[in-house]
Formats: structure tokens, sequence, C-alpha cells
């Protein structure tokens, strides 16, 4: 992002209907959205208590995800990698991955990725 410019002195504001909601399993709301003028998706999952993607899923990039509500498990080459809120993991997107929350209470995480999956 070095050199990164919008060309414009004002923020972009990216709304709601801007968001890019993807099916990804019962009880799983994946919500992201594209950084204008960059590579980069930001993306929102929430979770409900026994949840889980339907699937792993490989691209480009790297991914940074940081658990902000509850528990989840990111899942990395069928490794468990157990996160509370307020963790943060990083790895490259290039490996399987998936995210489940085997909690009793919703999870909510943020995160993004260093090269667009959703556009």
């Amino acid at each position: 992002l070095l050199g990164y410019s919008l060309r414009r002195a004002t923020p972009v504001v990216i709304r709601p209907a801007d968001h890019v909601g993807s099916p990804r399993g019962r009880g799983v709301e994946l919500a992201t959205f594209a950084i204008p003028g960059t590579h980069l998706e930001l993306m929102r999952a929430t979770l409900a208590p026994r949840s889980r993607f339907d699937d792993e899923v490989t691209h480009a990039g790297i991914d940074v995800m940081y658990v902000s509500e509850g528990s989840l498990v990111l899942v990395v080459d069928g490794v468990d990698y157990p996160l509370r809120a307020s963790e943060c993991a990083v790895w490259p997107s290039s490996h399987a991955h998936t995210l489940r929350n085997d909690g009793d209470v919703p999870a909510v995480a943020l995160g993004f990725t260093t090269e667009a999956v959703h556009r």
C-alpha cells in the first residue's frame, strides 16, 4: 500500500449496498467488500452457535482475522487454531482454511485478505 492514493482529499464511504454477501453455511453470515483502489477485501463473518463454513477455501494472498466477539476455531491445513475475542490470526491464503464456532454463543470475526476473492 506504499504510495496508495485515492486521488481525492475526502474519505470514500463504503455503504452496506456495496457489501457482497456470500452463502457459506447454515448459521453463517459473511459480508465482504473491496477497498477501492487496492487488492484488499474486508470481511465480517458472524457465526451462530455450533455453526461452520460449509467448505475450505484457498486463494492468493494473506488472510488476517480478528475475533471481536465470542470464540472461533480457524482450521488451516486440517489443524485447529482456537481463537477467543481480541485474538488475531494471520496465515497464507494459499493453504486450505475454514472457520467454525464450537461455542454456545454467536461469534463475530473481522478480517481482510490481500487479494480480492468475492468481487
